[in-house]
């Protein structure tokens, strides 16, 4: 099966991937869990979804539950994704794609603020 150049486009904007990648706080699991909600919101053509728990563990490739919540919290928490929980068992949670990133840039190293951007 031919990759059209369409499933490449990141409906957010660009960058977020590159965003994610460059993350030293993030894991593998972090960078699954990103691209399975980045996919879906490619097929719905948006930045945001409403989306279960259930689809998303089988698209990342995620097997347990609290493994799953630990990584959609630090997500959200690291600004880049909006994640709006339903506690509902029959209602999708709504996750959006936002494009921030809260502090990877702007780390502390021995009590300094390091904002060198250099590579």
């Amino acid at each position: 099966m031919r990759a059209s150049k369409q499933n490449f486009i990141n409906p957010a904007g660009a960058g977020l991937i590159e965003g994610v990648w460059d993350d030293p706080r993030l894991r593998a699991v972090h960078i699954c869990l990103y691209a399975a909600i980045a996919h879906h919101c490619g097929k719905a053509n948006q930045n945001q979804i409403r989306i279960s728990r259930r689809i998303l563990m089988r698209s990342a490739r995620i097997r347990s539950i609290a493994t799953y919540h630990s990584c959609i919290k630090e997500l959200a928490h690291y600004g880049h994704i909006d994640y709006q929980p339903s506690y509902h068992p029959l209602r999708a949670s709504r996750i959006a794609l936002t494009g921030r990133d809260n502090g990877s840039s702007n780390q502390k190293i021995n009590g300094q603020e390091n904002t060198d951007q250099s590579f």
